[in-house]
């Protein structure tokens, strides 16, 4: 086995994931070449500190150190880090980047992420209101007071959460309750339009809330409409944060009225 063929393994080898044979022409390799031995010793110490930085930033979110080392696995197995191997002279840039984002905190959200990148706030959206409603969890504040809401809302997520203005008897406020989705806290209000179970969240607004979302002008502003996964999502801004609006059933006018009530966009 020569060098190029030891370095389209070596990930697969420190995985242990090669058979008995080809394991065992590897190893041989390292024994023997100075330069491949390295490599791996390097890919191995990289493993090392991000299982310590994300073992350091992920606090109570850690499950276990094989949750960490499928993490660190789904990382080092990037297609942007995998190159490495094929242009030696990236390998020093490439752990040094890795550990500094590891250290911003940067690593670890990626890792809760899909390998295809990060997850868009439609899909948490939707897979938060799926889970919530298949497990049947209980609201953790029950009223349909509109300001007992908002207000308790405030007090649990340090959000400046203010509820729109409901208009007509066919929707309903039901309660409210918190979660953290990605890493940021959010506020949920749960309601009723004519029968159907709508969540509104509020969590602070990022770059990129609305990509791959459609741009929708009404009476009431702008907004963002996504389709996901039999879900309807519409999304606003109000200042620095992002109200968004998830039902399977409620259609995405009905979504609209809900959030214009007293809500006023930002453009």
């Amino acid at each position: 086995m020569n060098c190029g063929e030891t370095r389209e393994v070596l990930f697969a080898f420190l995985d242990s994931e090669l058979d008995a044979p080809l394991s065992i022409e590897v190893q041989r390799h390292l024994e023997r070449c100075a330069a491949c031995a390295r490599e791996a010793e390097i890919e191995r110490t990289i493993r090392k500190g991000l299982l310590r930085e994300l073992h350091a930033v992920g606090g109570d979110r850690v499950a276990d150190e094989r949750e960490l080392e499928r993490a660190v696995r789904r990382l080092t197995h990037a297609p942007g880090v995998r190159r490495r191997w094929r242009r030696p002279r990236f390998v020093g840039v490439s752990s040094a980047a890795l550990l500094a984002l590891v250290a911003a905190g940067w690593v670890w959200r990626q890792s809760e992420q899909t390998a295809q990148g990060a997850e868009r706030l439609a899909d948490m959206l939707v897979n938060d209101f799926v889970h919530f409603q298949e497990k049947g969890s209980p609201l953790e504040f029950e009223s349909d007071d509109r300001e007992a809401v908002s207000s308790w809302l405030r007090a649990k997520t340090q959000l400046a959460v203010v509820l729109p203005a409901m208009e007509g008897g066919q929707c309903r406020l039901i309660g409210a309750r918190k979660c953290v989705l990605g890493d940021r806290p959010t506020a949920f209000a749960v309601y009723e339009i004519h029968g159907a179970a709508v969540a509104l969240a509020v969590l602070a607004s990022e770059s990129g809330d609305e990509d791959g979302m459609q741009e929708v002008r009404s009476a009431g502003g702008k907004h963002w409409v996504d389709r996901c996964k039999g879900h309807t999502v519409v999304t606003c801004r109000r200042d620095k944060l992002a109200y968004a609006a998830v039902s399977r059933e409620a259609s995405e006018a009905q979504l609209i009225s809900l959030m214009t009530g007293g809500i006023h966009e930002s453009n």
